[in-house]
Parts: structure tokens; C-alpha cells; sequence
């Protein structure tokens, strides 16, 4: 009886969403074929009729042919070849070298419709020690890492991890030429090219010789131009330390960023062109001049929204209603990405795209690209737990309901302790304005340890995000309350038929760096809310609640 109670009010609601086509997505797989380990050995034979490897020792055929599967491959689509012939003997050759093997030999002969490699591999060298001469401003250990990724410890510790190849020392002595550059040292020369090999010729030692030269940093920073804002200002929008290292590409990134100081207010054509001249500088001191031309403010104009999905759900003015109130605001990014990202966030969109285009007036227009996702699901739970006892449940939802982008889910589970079952309608943007609510019919027959309980009751929320990290709601809830089948002293047991009637104000603020998997920032959450009983004032109740995380 109490099953029926409880579908009673839903089951046309629930027959409803069922009806809307919810679908479940299947994974799909692909069978093995009968016989597809045969076609992989019948391959490998193919390539051993073709190509052959003699005079190896430290590798395996297989692991001289995985590095060769394209080149091989090529052979047996093709066939047989000079030229094939002399790109294997090349693959192979830095297949060695890169191994440590400095001194091998590759060559090759064609036979009878067959290529044969022949390896001289010599000595296999390894890298045993490094030796800086010169730096006199970084360490030994920063450098060693910058040349080989690792400490001389562990390069001591474990030498069979690396072989020694010239190509690996020039990347080296190049990333530690980087290191000294962006540390502002202009002139600096990184030579590596000493070498000293062991009499077997099975480990090497290099010499790194540095000419670090004199460091240069930022100098006076001059603005030139329609500058517009003050001067102080501007200087924080540069992004980048005054006083720093120059390095080279220092006056672009400061250049890059300060062009978006200009384009996050309003001014989207603004062109910033910097000058630095390191042969101008004053103990050491480059100065930089930016030359500012800010172009006309833009605002947020139209938005063109358009929909490549094969058969669009969504109603066309779906997008553009959600970027409207962007209109007539002066042009930022940052307000764009937000409204960007909040569709993204609906889970209505397998792809989304965004751009701006100058139109007339001096407005902006935004441009959207949509690709639909699939919007129907269908969702199973099963469980257990000491209370409840066995659970199972199922879940049928609409991200897409009419077209209009908002979400309707329907709920039933079931446990050994009864039946509960709950309709969730969400509108995030309630008449097209910034205003949320949330709708939840629900209904719940339990047995607990003295007592059954029925309930069904309603719940609504209306929330605005006031703040980018703050937002305010408030809420009423309604319910009807039965208690039947009470083993309980009646004196101790209350109330067996009554309405209660909740109200209530709710605070979030979320600096969260993503609230779907957060990583790190906080969220503070605050709720305080009056019931009544049959119209009395019954209880108040305040909750909060603080989440911290720390990567």
C-alpha cells in the first residue's frame, strides 16, 4: 500500500521522462577475429623473409625491428630496394648510437630478394662524469640537471641509464645556454665539446666549459603614446617582475601582457610595440620603451550562434539568450570566458566554440560554433549498508527538456527500509535572467526502528551568484508527514500527522579552482532556516560548513 502512496504522485512524471526517449550509452567493443594471432605471426614471418639482422649482441632481433616497424613494413609493401636498404642501415645506426653505441657500424647487402644488415657495434660508451669550468653564479647540481636530468649522485649511481651520445651533450649544453639566458646572461658561451674517453672506450668524461659574461636586468621602463590610464597602473599590468633578469623575448612577454591589460578594458585593437636594446644598457640596466596605440573602446555586441549538430535539439536562440546580458558592457575577456565556461559546464555541448568579431558601432560580436551532445540518460545504482540493507536504484534524466537547455531528472531507489523516489527540475536561468531555481517534488515511505514514516512533501530554491565567488539564495519547503505502526511511548513519540513548512537564507562562497575535481582554494557554505508545525513556530537551525584544499 505504501508503494502506492509513494508512486502515486510521480508516476506520470516519472511515465513522462521515460516517454522523452531517455536512452542508455553503450560501450561498444570490437570482437577479436578468429585467427588474428595467426595474421601477427604470419606478419613477423614476412618481415624475417625480408630483412635480417647479423653481428648484434646487446639487442634482440625484436628489439632492433620495433624501431624499424614503418621502414620494415615499407619493405615488404614495396619491396626490396638500394634505397630501402640504405634508410634501415641508417635506422639502425642511431637506434646504436643514441644507445651509446658512438663507434658502430651499419651496412647492408640485398640477396636473393632479402635485405641483411651488418652491425660492427664496438664499444658501448657511458656517460661517467661531467665537469663544469666557469659558473660562477649557478651550482653544479642545477647544471647537471639542466644537462642531463638527473644529479651527480645518481649519475654515479646508476651509469647504464646514461649512455653517452655527442647529440645528448649538445641538447645539454644548449638547455643550460637557455638556463644562463633567461638569468639575463646575454654573452654567455657554453662549450662542450671536451671529451675524454677510457682506454676500452666504455666511458666518457666531458668537459663543460662556461663564459657566463656580464647580467643584464630590466632598466627604466618608459611609456610613449595614448597611454590613457596612470602610469602606476599600467605598471601592474606588465605581468612581469621590474627588476628582473632581461632575457631575450623579455619585452615581448611584457608586451603580450600588457596588451591584455588594455584588451580587458574594452580596448580590443590596442597595439603595444616594444623597444630594448641591450647595447643601450647602463650597468647592466637595458632600458625598454613601450609604445601604446589603444585604438577605440568596444562593447559586447550581437550574438550569432551556430548550431552544427547533424539534428539540433536546442532552440536557436538558446546561446545567444545566454551571452544577451553581456551586451552593451564594456569588452573583457575574462566576463566572456565565464559565460564560456558556464555552458561548457551544462554538459549540453560535445564542443563549444567562441570568437569575436569587430562589427559596426564599435561593438563586438560574438560568435559561437555548437556541437550538441547527447542529452538523455539513464543511470543504475546497487549497494549495501548496515542500516539500510540492500539498495538498488534507477535514474532517468533529460539535460535537454523541450529544448530549452534546462535539466529534468527523475529518481526511484529502493531498500530493505523502503521506497523513496524524487522529480528535480532545474531552470539556471529562470525567465532568461541570472536568477537560478531549483524545484523538488519528493515522497519517501520508511520503515525506522519503531516506527513507519511516510512523507512527501515540495522544495524550491531561487540563488544568484551576486559576486564571482559569492552567491545568495533562499528557499521554502513543504511537507506532509504521516507516522503509522509506532511501538514508541505515544508521550515520547510526537506528532503522527502533521505538515511542517521550512524557510530559509543560504550563502556560498566558492574560491575553488574547479568545483567539479577543486585542487585547491576553499568553499564556505551557511544556511538558516524557520519551520512551523500546523502554522506554530516549531525549531530553527543553522548549518555551515568550510572545505580547505591543498594540493
Amino acid at each position: 500500500m505504501t508503494v502506492l502512496k509513494l508512486l502515486t504522485p510521480l508516476s506520470f512524471l516519472a511515465l513522462a521522462v521515460a516517454l522523452s526517449g531517455a536512452s542508455a550509452q553503450q560501450a561498444g567493443g570490437q570482437n577479436a577475429l578468429p585467427g588474428a594471432g595467426l595474421v601477427l605471426e604470419s606478419g613477423q614471418d614476412r618481415a624475417r623473409d625480408k630483412v635480417e639482422f647479423t653481428g648484434q649482441q646487446s639487442f634482440t632481433e625484436d628489439e632492433l625491428r620495433a624501431p624499424l616497424a614503418e621502414s620494415i613494413r615499407d619493405v615488404i609493401e614495396s619491396g626490396v630496394s638500394p634505397a630501402r636498404g640504405d634508410d634501415l642501415a641508417f635506422y639502425v645506426g642511431s637506434f646504436y648510437r643514441k644507445a651509446g653505441f658512438s663507434k658502430v657500424e651499419v651496412g647492408y647487402q640485398i640477396r636473393g630478394g632479402k635485405i641483411y644488415l651488418q652491425i660492427k657495434e664496438g664499444p658501448r660508451t657511458l656517460l661517467r662524469k661531467i665537469t663544469f669550468l666557469g659558473n660562477g653564479s649557478i651550482p653544479e647540481e642545477k647544471l647537471y640537471d639542466y644537462m642531463i636530468g638527473a644529479t651527480p649522485e645518481r649519475l654515479a649511481r646508476e651509469p647504464a641509464k646514461f649512455p653517452y651520445t655527442s647529440a645528448e651533450i649538445s641538447a645539454g649544453a644548449d638547455r643550460v645556454r637557455g638556463l644562463y639566458l633567461s638569468e639575463g646572461y646575454l654573452k654567455v658561451t657554453v662549450d662542450a665539446s671536451q671529451l675524454q674517453l677510457s682506454a676500452s672506450g666504455r666511458e666518457a668524461e666531458v668537459t663543460v666549459r662556461i663564459v657566463e659574461g656580464p647580467r643584464f636586468t630590466v632598466g627604466d621602463i618608459t611609456l610613449t603614446g595614448e597611454t590613457i590610464f596612470p602610469g602606476a597602473e599600467i605598471m601592474t599590468g606588465f605581468g612581469e617582475p621590474l627588476d628582473g633578469p632581461f632575457a631575450p623575448g623579455k619585452e615581448v612577454a611584457m608586451d603580450r601582457n600588457l596588451q591584455s591589460f588594455y584588451k580587458s578594458r574594452g580596448y580590443y585593437q590596442a597595439e603595444v610595440t616594444p623597444t630594448a636594446d641591450p647595447a643601450r644598457a647602463r650597468n647592466g640596466r637595458v632600458p625598454i620603451t613601450f609604445h601604446v596605440k589603444p585604438g577605440p573602446l568596444f562593447r559586447f555586441g550581437a550574438t550569432v550562434a551556430n548550431n552544427e549538430s547533424g539534428r539540433p535539439r536546442l532552440r536557436p536562440d538558446f546561446l545567444p539568450k545566454r551571452f544577451a546580458h553581456l551586451r552593451g558592457q564594456v569588452y573583457d575577456p575574462a566576463k566572456l570566458d565565464e559565460v564560456f565556461r558556464e555552458m561548457l559546464g551544462t554538459g549540453l555541448f560535445e564542443n563549444l566554440r567562441v570568437s569575436v568579431t569587430p562589427a559596426a558601432d564599435r561593438e563586438l560580436r560574438i560568435d559561437l560554433t555548437a556541437t550538441e551532445a547527447k542529452a538523455k540518460e539513464i543511470g543504475f545504482t546497487l549497494g549495501a549498508s548496515s542500516y539500510e540493507g540492500a539498495s538498488v536504484g534507477i535514474r532517468l534524466g533529460d539535460r535537454n527538456l523541450f529544448g530549452n537547455g534546462r535539466p529534468l531528472t527523475f529518481a526511484v531507489d529502493f531498500s530493505q527500509r523502503g521506497l523513496r523516489g524524487e522529480l528535480l527540475y532545474v531552470d539556471p536561468w529562470l525567465f532568461d535572467t541570472r536568477f537560478a531555481l531549483r524545484n523538488r517534488l519528493y515522497s519517501e515511505s520508511r520503515q525506522e526502528q519503531g516506527y513507519y514514516k511516510d512523507t512527501y512533501g515540495l522544495r524550491f530554491d531561487l540563488t544568484r551568484k551576486v559576486l564571482p565567488h559569492l552567491e545568495l539564495g533562499t528557499f521554502l519547503e513543504g511537507a506532509q508527514v504521516t507516522v503509522s505502526d509506532a511501538t514508541i511511548d505515544p508521550a515520547l513519540l510526537g506528532p503522527t500527522n502533521y505538515q511542517i513548512v521550512t524557510t530559509g537564507l543560504t550563502q556560498t562562497t566558492d574560491f575553488r579552482n574547479d568545483p567539479i575535481n577543486p585542487g585547491r582554494g576553499f568553499v564556505f557554505t551557511t544556511s538558516f532556516e524557520l519551520s512551523a508545525i500546523a502554522n506554530e513556530p516549531a525549531f530553527t537551525r543553522s548549518i555551515a560548513r568550510f572545505s580547505y584544499y591543498l594540493p
